[in-house]
């Protein structure tokens, strides 16, 4: 059997290690979300300055192409119409706060935060856009749907 100093000696780097690791970890995890705090406010709005308006143009100029004969800017409203409205009930967690009130001169106030689940009408619409492609010689007509979703009022 091995003698305590021996187990000692034998295991000293890694319990060392581990102690090392345990007691530095809050120490790097507070350094890594203070880097990511100064990287965030450096790169977000960078962001928003460059990537958000090249890929809006992208997106922006795609929507504009006819998908038959793939031209650009050859996009032409024709109408749109109704197609369908649904009514939907969901149970969404609803927050409602509140402030208890004390009775004794140094007790302060306490502020309360109830969270609980209503359920809550939405409506849901679709639509159809009826486009068709300004190129006289393509003059390909195509539909895009569309749905909207928004909170009914308590008075529908």
């Amino acid at each position: 059997m091995k003698t305590l100093s021996e187990l000692i000696v034998n295991y000293f780097p890694i319990i060392f290690l581990l102690v090392l690791f345990f007691v530095a970890l809050p120490f790097l995890a507070e350094g890594f979300a203070f880097t990511s705090g100064i990287l965030f406010f450096i790169f977000y709005p960078l962001y928003f300055l460059t990537i958000k308006p090249i890929v809006w143009a992208v997106k922006s100029l795609f929507e504009t192409r006819c998908p038959k004969c793939k031209k650009f800017f050859q996009r032409e409203f024709v109408r749109g119409e109704f197609v369908d409205e649904q009514e939907i009930v969901r149970d969404i967690p609803r927050t409602e706060s509140g402030v208890l009130y004390s009775n004794h001169l140094l007790e302060p106030d306490q502020r309360i935060d109830m969270t609980r689940t209503v359920p809550v009408k939405f409506i849901q619409r679709w639509s159809e856009d009826h486009y068709r492609c300004k190129d006289s010689v393509c003059g390909h007509e195509w539909v895009k749907a569309s749905s909207v979703e928004y909170e009914a009022s308590p008075t529908e």
